[in-house]
């Protein structure tokens, strides 16, 4: 799947859940759902990678981590986790990938 595949969708988060709603059809739904104790503040799309900023509460001391989706649309839209790193920071609020 290609970036301009995504271009008419939007991602947005409650809580610790990630949603996908698609502005043509106007229909949504559940993309995923992360741990219980995670309360996400920060997403991105860059392509057809999903990067996405939380706090953990389950965490002591440093609460704050990143984590990267693969997006698909095979069979519908899907998001596999790639990446994943917490307990490095406060929060979150911008995520820059460097080649």
């Amino acid at each position: 799947a290609g970036a301009a595949t995504f271009q008419n969708y939007m991602f947005y988060a409650v809580g610790n859940e990630i949603y996908v709603y698609n502005v043509d059809t106007k229909a949504e739904g559940l993309l995923t759902q992360l741990d219980s104790q995670i309360s996400i503040n920060f997403m991105k799309l860059e392509g057809t990678e999903l990067k996405v900023g939380y706090e953990n509460a389950a965490l002591v001391g440093k609460k704050g981590g990143f984590m990267t989706f693969d997006l698909n649309t095979v069979g519908g839209i899907t998001a596999t986790e790639t990446l994943k790193k917490e307990g490095f920071c406060d929060k979150v609020v911008d995520i820059t990938s460097k080649d």
